[in-house]
């Protein structure tokens, strides 16, 4: 009986770790803009999109992103440069917030297309 306990422990383990693994590495579907509802808040999305405007302060950025005619704020809170320009497409994976009665995206990670 103990010979199985280990290996079904062991193996039990792995799989766990393997979900956990698995769960805060998976990218969400892509989505457009227009398809944000703000019922929808601290969802985790992706989308494709264009930075249209950048304002710097501190400890964060905040950016002005547009697919097609829709757009919306996003920021990103990074004390390291980043490398992000204006009029460039970029997939975008983070979780939807209000911020004064407004949707916004809180930037986890930024993938240059």
């Amino acid at each position: 009986m103990k010979t199985l306990l280990y290996p079904c422990l062991i193996i039990s383990i792995l799989g766990i770790i393997l979900l956990l693994f698995l769960a805060q590495n998976s990218i969400p579907e892509i989505i457009n803009i227009s398809e944000i509802y703000v019922g929808e808040i601290y969802d985790k999305i992706a989308i494709e999109a264009k930075i249209i405007e950048i304002k710097n302060y501190d400890n964060f950025k905040l950016l002005k992103l547009e697919d097609f005619d829709n757009n919306i704020n996003a920021v990103i809170y990074s004390k390291n440069n980043l490398s992000i320009n204006i009029n460039q497409t970029y997939l975008i994976i983070g979780k939807i917030q209000e911020y004064n009665k407004e949707k916004q995206i809180k930037i986890e990670k930024i993938i240059k297309k």
